[in-house]
């Protein structure tokens, strides 16, 4: 099973949007076959569907750190998007659609 680290809260946060820092994700599970072990990156959405960034891509690994800070727009909170925070954690593949590995509201 994986797991998404979420460590208190490492937020900024300004009038229009708030800046979320994700930092690593471990346990990850071997989504390649016996080709290779998994490719994360995380992507920050609304649960809505609506995404705002994404991290980069740690290749061939069951650890993940990124440390990256990503900008969520709350203007799009206030104009009715009124749904949770989901942050995905995704594995990226070269020649098949990205699988999910798992996420957290």
């Amino acid at each position: 099973m994986s797991s998404v680290s979420a460590p208190p809260q490492r937020i900024e946060k300004s009038q229009s949007s708030t800046q979320v820092n994700i930092f690593s994700v471990s346990n990850l599970p071997n989504m390649d076959g016996m080709l290779g072990k998994c490719d994360p990156y995380a992507i920050l959405a609304w649960e809505q569907g609506m995404e705002f960034g994404r991290t980069s891509t740690k290749k061939n690994t069951y650890e993940a750190e990124w440390d990256e800070t990503l900008t969520l727009d709350l203007e799009d909170s206030r104009a009715g998007t009124n749904s949770d925070v989901l942050v995905t954690v995704m594995d990226w593949d070269r020649a098949n659609e990205d699988d999910v590995v798992g996420s957290i509201k």
